[in-house]
Protein backbone atom coordinates (compact mmCIF):
# COMPACT_ATOMS: atom_id res chain seq x y z
CA UNK A 1 0.00 0.00 0.00
CA UNK A 2 1.60 3.41 -1.06
CA UNK A 3 2.01 6.49 1.05
CA UNK A 4 -1.31 8.28 -0.02
CA UNK A 5 -3.51 5.04 0.01
CA UNK A 6 -2.35 4.50 3.34
CA UNK A 7 -3.02 8.15 4.66
CA UNK A 8 -6.35 8.43 3.26
CA UNK A 9 -7.18 4.70 5.01
CA UNK A 10 -6.01 6.18 8.17
CA UNK A 11 -8.07 9.20 7.62
CA UNK A 12 -11.11 7.23 6.77
CA UNK A 13 -11.06 5.50 9.95
CA UNK A 14 -10.47 8.54 12.28
CA UNK A 15 -13.54 9.63 10.65
CA UNK A 16 -16.23 6.50 11.20
CA UNK A 17 -16.41 7.08 14.78
CA UNK A 18 -17.29 10.54 14.34
CA UNK A 19 -19.85 9.33 12.09
CA UNK A 20 -21.07 6.67 13.77
CA UNK A 21 -21.83 9.19 16.59
CA UNK A 22 -23.61 11.54 14.98
CA UNK A 23 -26.04 9.07 13.06
CA UNK A 24 -29.46 8.60 13.92
CA UNK A 25 -30.19 5.15 16.11
CA UNK A 26 -32.57 3.08 14.43
CA UNK A 27 -36.02 2.47 16.45
CA UNK A 28 -34.78 -1.28 18.10
CA UNK A 29 -31.92 0.62 19.18
CA UNK A 30 -33.94 3.38 20.38
CA UNK A 31 -36.92 1.21 22.09
CA UNK A 32 -34.50 -1.00 23.54
CA UNK A 33 -32.23 1.91 25.52
CA UNK A 34 -35.50 3.78 26.26
CA UNK A 35 -36.63 0.63 27.84
CA UNK A 36 -33.61 0.50 30.04
CA UNK A 37 -33.71 4.27 31.00
CA UNK A 38 -37.12 3.94 32.39
CA UNK A 39 -36.53 1.15 34.58
CA UNK A 40 -33.23 2.55 36.29
CA UNK A 41 -34.45 5.99 36.10
CA UNK A 42 -37.26 4.75 38.99
CA UNK A 43 -34.30 4.30 41.22
CA UNK A 44 -34.60 6.33 44.17
CA UNK A 45 -30.55 6.77 44.44
CA UNK A 46 -29.41 9.68 42.43
CA UNK A 47 -26.46 8.40 41.10
CA UNK A 48 -28.38 5.87 39.22
CA UNK A 49 -30.81 7.88 37.35
CA UNK A 50 -27.74 10.10 36.98
CA UNK A 51 -26.11 6.89 34.87
CA UNK A 52 -29.56 6.16 33.15
CA UNK A 53 -29.38 9.81 31.84
CA UNK A 54 -25.66 9.47 30.72
CA UNK A 55 -26.26 6.64 28.97
CA UNK A 56 -29.56 7.05 27.16
CA UNK A 57 -27.49 10.60 25.59
CA UNK A 58 -25.21 8.13 23.81
CA UNK A 59 -28.47 7.21 21.71
CA UNK A 60 -28.95 9.83 19.09
CA UNK A 61 -32.44 9.54 18.36
CA UNK A 62 -36.15 11.91 18.66
CA UNK A 63 -37.54 9.55 21.33
CA UNK A 64 -34.88 10.44 23.68
CA UNK A 65 -35.18 14.18 23.60
CA UNK A 66 -38.53 14.36 25.87
CA UNK A 67 -37.17 11.69 28.58
CA UNK A 68 -34.43 13.87 28.90
CA UNK A 69 -35.96 17.01 28.94
CA UNK A 70 -38.29 15.69 31.62
CA UNK A 71 -35.29 14.47 33.65
CA UNK A 72 -34.33 18.31 33.68
CA UNK A 73 -37.03 18.95 36.11
CA UNK A 74 -35.39 15.96 38.47
CA UNK A 75 -35.09 16.85 41.81
CA UNK A 76 -31.31 16.02 42.63
CA UNK A 77 -28.69 18.82 40.80
CA UNK A 78 -26.35 15.83 39.67
CA UNK A 79 -29.17 14.59 37.71
CA UNK A 80 -30.00 17.73 35.93
CA UNK A 81 -26.07 18.91 35.01
CA UNK A 82 -25.97 15.73 33.31
CA UNK A 83 -28.61 16.37 31.24
CA UNK A 84 -26.98 18.91 28.72
CA UNK A 85 -24.15 16.92 27.95
CA UNK A 86 -26.54 14.51 27.14
CA UNK A 87 -28.77 16.77 25.28
CA UNK A 88 -25.98 18.14 23.27
CA UNK A 89 -25.30 14.84 21.18
CA UNK A 90 -28.98 14.69 20.20
CA UNK A 91 -28.07 16.10 16.76
CA UNK A 92 -30.98 13.95 14.49
CA UNK A 93 -33.49 16.30 12.72
CA UNK A 94 -36.48 15.34 14.89
CA UNK A 95 -34.36 15.79 18.03
CA UNK A 96 -33.24 19.50 17.09
CA UNK A 97 -36.49 20.01 15.70
CA UNK A 98 -38.72 18.94 19.57
CA UNK A 99 -35.67 21.20 21.13
CA UNK A 100 -36.38 24.40 18.98
CA UNK A 101 -40.28 23.76 19.64
CA UNK A 102 -39.19 23.64 23.56
CA UNK A 103 -37.66 26.46 23.63
CA UNK A 104 -40.37 28.96 22.10
CA UNK A 105 -42.61 27.20 24.93
CA UNK A 106 -40.94 27.04 28.31
CA UNK A 107 -40.97 29.58 30.86
CA UNK A 108 -38.10 27.77 32.97
CA UNK A 109 -34.86 29.65 33.30
CA UNK A 110 -32.98 26.41 33.84
CA UNK A 111 -34.59 25.20 30.72
CA UNK A 112 -34.11 27.74 28.58
CA UNK A 113 -30.38 27.96 29.13
CA UNK A 114 -29.76 24.03 28.73
CA UNK A 115 -31.27 24.38 25.24
CA UNK A 116 -29.05 26.90 24.23
CA UNK A 117 -25.98 25.50 25.69
CA UNK A 118 -27.46 22.11 22.91
CA UNK A 119 -27.57 24.77 20.12
CA UNK A 120 -23.91 25.27 20.49
CA UNK A 121 -23.78 22.29 18.83
CA UNK A 122 -26.63 22.09 16.59
CA UNK A 123 -26.62 25.04 15.65
CA UNK A 124 -29.95 25.13 13.84
CA UNK A 125 -31.21 27.94 12.00
CA UNK A 126 -34.82 27.73 12.84
CA UNK A 127 -33.59 28.76 16.75
CA UNK A 128 -31.87 31.82 15.14
CA UNK A 129 -35.02 34.35 16.25
CA UNK A 130 -35.34 33.06 19.51
CA UNK A 131 -31.52 33.82 20.02
CA UNK A 132 -32.11 37.42 19.00
CA UNK A 133 -34.89 37.73 21.24
CA UNK A 134 -32.88 36.42 24.40
CA UNK A 135 -30.13 38.86 23.54
CA UNK A 136 -32.35 41.72 24.20
CA UNK A 137 -33.88 39.98 27.38
CA UNK A 138 -34.07 41.44 30.91
CA UNK A 139 -32.00 38.09 32.26
CA UNK A 140 -28.88 38.38 32.59
CA UNK A 141 -28.25 33.94 32.55
CA UNK A 142 -29.99 34.79 29.16
CA UNK A 143 -28.38 37.62 27.72
CA UNK A 144 -25.02 35.80 28.48
CA UNK A 145 -25.82 32.75 27.16
CA UNK A 146 -27.11 34.32 23.70
CA UNK A 147 -24.43 36.72 23.30
CA UNK A 148 -21.96 33.31 23.83
CA UNK A 149 -23.85 32.15 21.17
CA UNK A 150 -24.35 34.17 18.81
CA UNK A 151 -20.46 33.60 18.01
CA UNK A 152 -20.91 30.27 16.93
CA UNK A 153 -24.38 29.90 14.85
CA UNK A 154 -24.67 31.68 11.32
CA UNK A 155 -25.49 35.27 11.44
CA UNK A 156 -28.66 36.31 9.06
CA UNK A 157 -27.75 40.01 7.32
CA UNK A 158 -25.28 41.11 10.33
CA UNK A 159 -28.34 41.18 12.92
CA UNK A 160 -25.79 38.88 15.12
CA UNK A 161 -23.36 42.08 14.99
CA UNK A 162 -25.83 44.70 15.56
CA UNK A 163 -27.01 42.73 18.23
CA UNK A 164 -23.83 42.06 19.95
CA UNK A 165 -23.02 45.59 19.48
CA UNK A 166 -25.86 46.60 22.03
CA UNK A 167 -24.65 44.42 24.41
CA UNK A 168 -21.00 45.94 24.79
CA UNK A 169 -23.18 48.82 26.83
CA UNK A 170 -24.90 46.24 28.91
CA UNK A 171 -24.73 47.31 32.55
CA UNK A 172 -23.35 43.59 33.15
CA UNK A 173 -19.43 43.44 32.74
CA UNK A 174 -19.46 39.94 31.86
CA UNK A 175 -22.23 40.56 28.98
CA UNK A 176 -19.89 43.11 27.77
CA UNK A 177 -16.97 40.91 27.57
CA UNK A 178 -18.56 38.01 26.29
CA UNK A 179 -19.98 40.16 23.86
CA UNK A 180 -16.48 41.50 22.91
CA UNK A 181 -15.15 38.08 22.51
CA UNK A 182 -18.02 37.26 20.26
CA UNK A 183 -17.52 40.30 17.83
CA UNK A 184 -13.73 38.74 17.81
CA UNK A 185 -14.57 35.87 16.50
CA UNK A 186 -16.59 36.82 13.78
CA UNK A 187 -14.06 39.73 12.55
CA UNK A 188 -16.78 42.05 13.54
CA UNK A 189 -14.69 45.12 10.93
CA UNK A 190 -16.07 47.60 13.79
CA UNK A 191 -14.65 45.87 16.63
CA UNK A 192 -11.06 48.09 16.97
CA UNK A 193 -12.49 51.14 18.00
CA UNK A 194 -14.99 49.74 19.76
CA UNK A 195 -11.81 47.79 21.68
CA UNK A 196 -10.01 50.80 21.80
CA UNK A 197 -12.29 53.24 23.70
CA UNK A 198 -13.42 50.21 26.13
CA UNK A 199 -9.67 49.36 27.21
CA UNK A 200 -9.66 53.22 28.61
CA UNK A 201 -12.98 54.07 29.37
CA UNK A 202 -14.64 50.50 30.70
CA UNK A 203 -15.02 50.78 34.58
CA UNK A 204 -14.50 46.83 34.84
CA UNK A 205 -10.84 45.91 34.46
CA UNK A 206 -12.24 42.48 33.30
CA UNK A 207 -14.00 44.24 30.16
CA UNK A 208 -10.66 46.01 29.38
CA UNK A 209 -8.83 43.14 29.60
CA UNK A 210 -11.10 41.60 27.04
CA UNK A 211 -10.84 44.26 25.03
CA UNK A 212 -7.05 44.16 25.07
CA UNK A 213 -6.90 40.50 24.28
CA UNK A 214 -9.19 41.23 21.33
CA UNK A 215 -6.53 44.20 19.74
CA UNK A 216 -3.76 42.17 18.48
CA UNK A 217 -6.33 39.22 16.38
CA UNK A 218 -7.65 42.36 14.56
CA UNK A 219 -4.00 43.06 13.55
CA UNK A 220 -4.32 46.67 12.40
CA UNK A 221 -1.32 48.44 12.70
CA UNK A 222 -3.01 51.52 13.87
CA UNK A 223 -4.09 49.85 17.28
CA UNK A 224 0.14 49.49 18.34
CA UNK A 225 0.66 52.78 19.42
CA UNK A 226 -2.20 52.98 21.68
CA UNK A 227 -1.87 49.81 23.09
CA UNK A 228 1.46 49.99 24.22
CA UNK A 229 0.97 53.08 25.36
CA UNK A 230 -2.32 51.99 27.62
CA UNK A 231 -0.64 49.00 28.73
CA UNK A 232 2.62 51.29 29.88
CA UNK A 233 0.26 53.06 32.06
CA UNK A 234 -1.86 50.14 33.23
CA UNK A 235 -1.94 49.51 37.21
CA UNK A 236 -3.83 47.24 39.33
CA UNK A 237 -5.51 43.93 38.31
CA UNK A 238 -5.59 45.07 35.13
CA UNK A 239 -1.62 45.31 34.74
CA UNK A 240 -0.94 42.20 36.56
CA UNK A 241 -3.58 40.84 33.90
Amino acid sequence: MNRLALALFTFLLLLAPLAAQDAEATREEADKVIGDFKRFYKNANENVRMAAVEDIGETNHPDIVPLLLAAMKDKSPKVRDAVVPALKKQTSKGGVFILVREIGKTRDLETRLALLETFKVTKPKVAYPKVLEFAKSRTFELKLKAADLLAVMPSEKKKSERALMKLIEDKEAQVRGTAIDALAKLKHPELLDVCLEKMRTDKDWRVQSTAVSAIPALRAKRSVVPLIEFMSEAKGRLADD
